[in-house]
């Protein structure tokens, strides 16, 4: 497994923009399994009221995903009184991008990802589906 946490708005130069990471939970292929596997991905977004990012509702839930054999991304979207409307938004899709742009090295099917939200992570995970 890799696993890798992602600032989403660092520019190519390094520059840092914001402070929203997506924590990537990878399943590597093996020459024991398949070496040529794709694999099904979901962007997890936790909830939290768009006060803070619930940490029981993010990790615990990658790795459940994880288990059944489903690369899993937990977005750790920014919040108020930090940034307001429609920053979060603007995270869910960057991270989807993300997702899409790095399908192939991930071993991701790109026509098999998913967007799972819970409370203010649903709003988001809704907008997020948009850029399936």
């Amino acid at each position: 497994m890799e696993y890798r946490v992602i600032n989403i708005w660092e520019d190519f130069k390094g520059d840092i923009k914001g402070k929203a990471k997506l924590t990537a939970y990878i399943l590597n292929n093996s020459k024991e399994i398949s070496l040529f596997r794709k694999n099904k991905a979901v962007l997890i977004c936790p909830g939290g009221g768009y006060e803070f990012v619930s940490e029981r509702e993010g990790e615990p839930v990658a790795l459940a995903f994880l288990a059944e054999g489903i690369n899993a991304f937990v977005l750790n979207y920014e919040v108020a009184p930090a940034v307001k409307h429609p920053q979060p938004l603007l995270d869910v899709s960057r991270s989807m991008c993300i997702i899409r742009e790095n399908a192939q090295r991930w071993n991701i099917d790109i026509n098999n990802i998913a967007v799972c939200g819970f409370s203010a992570g649903g709003h988001l995970a809704e907008i997020g589906r948009a850029h399936v």
